[in-house]
């Protein structure tokens, strides 16, 4: 039996909308148009490929250490932290975070927590498409003590060939689904990646658009965090290939109230994407 944190609440919390008008490309942050009311304690959610060679991990190590501070998240995604560079990150970190390595395929795509947030209740991966090697989808079920809500976080870096990494997202959103099905109740869900997909790219259009890859559709509705926030605003680059591929996806149940895209001020190639998600039903 889980130890439960017991807390009286006076009110409910009340997040007000910040101005609309937006900054700097890779600074803009804001929430939704309309005041959102929330009972819950809201997630802080980061995806950031740490990858850059141009120059060397001793050069990018504090730097990336801290944008991953900066953006505080509650759970992260990180792709490309290779078995060189990830247990410097996890050494940096480990006063605040837990970091779950999958030893899946070349690529090793962690996923970090807050340690006294979170238990981890469950975790694996699944084959997603082969390019050279497998690319997988990695995941972890953790329990929030702070809202008392089990949450599947997924983590992903998909091949940049087409059809690999459509083959990609058709094993993401199987797996997601079938956590769903496995539920008693709708189970808060939330995937991230560098999805190496445009918008309108095939895969990403059956992500999010309801658009069938080989002749079905996904059987999860998806929304991309960033569009949710800003339905009119195109989304600034998350990478130096000056277009957006970095994504955090949510269930359509779930309230999304804020998204950003940073800056990796040269330690990266691929910008840090952030997200703040109310575990409350939209």
């Amino acid at each position: 039996m889980r130890t439960q944190l017991i807390a009286v609440v006076s009110s409910l919390t009340i997040l007000m909308p910040l101005s609309t008008a937006l900054t700097d490309a890779h600074t803009i942050k804001q929430n939704s148009a309309e005041m959102v009311m929330t009972s819950h304690i809201p997630l802080e959610i980061l995806t950031f490929n740490v990858l850059a060679t141009r120059t060397s991990w001793n050069d990018r190590r504090a730097g990336i250490i801290n944008k991953i501070k900066e953006a505080d998240p509650d759970i992260a995604g990180l792709q490309e932290a290779f078995e060189s560079t990830r247990p410097d990150i996890e050494y940096d970190l480990q006063d605040e975070y837990t970091m779950v390595p999958f030893e899946a395929g070349t690529y090793d795509n962690p996923i970090m927590f807050k340690t006294d947030r979170f238990d981890i209740t469950d975790s694996g991966y699944v084959d997603g498409a082969f390019c050279g090697f497998m690319r997988t989808v990695n995941w972890v079920r953790l329990y929030d003590n702070r809202n008392n809500e089990d949450i599947y976080f997924y983590n992903n870096h998909m091949c940049t060939d087409v059809g690999e990494r459509e083959l990609h997202s058709v094993a993401l959103t199987e797996l997601m689904n079938s956590h769903q099905r496995r539920s008693r109740a709708a189970t808060k869900a939330i995937a991230v990646g560098d999805l190496n997909s445009h918008r309108r790219s095939p895969n990403a259009r059956y992500l999010l658009d309801g658009s069938p890859l080989f002749g079905d559709v996904s059987p999860l509705d998806l929304n991309d965090t960033w569009e949710v926030v800003y339905p009119r605003v195109t989304k600034p680059p998350t990478s130096d290939r000056d277009v957006s591929v970095d994504y955090i996806l949510t269930l359509d149940s779930m309230n999304v109230l804020n998204a950003s895209v940073g800056d990796h001020a040269g330690f990266s190639d691929h910008h840090p994407v952030t997200a703040t998600i109310s575990l409350d039903l939209s």
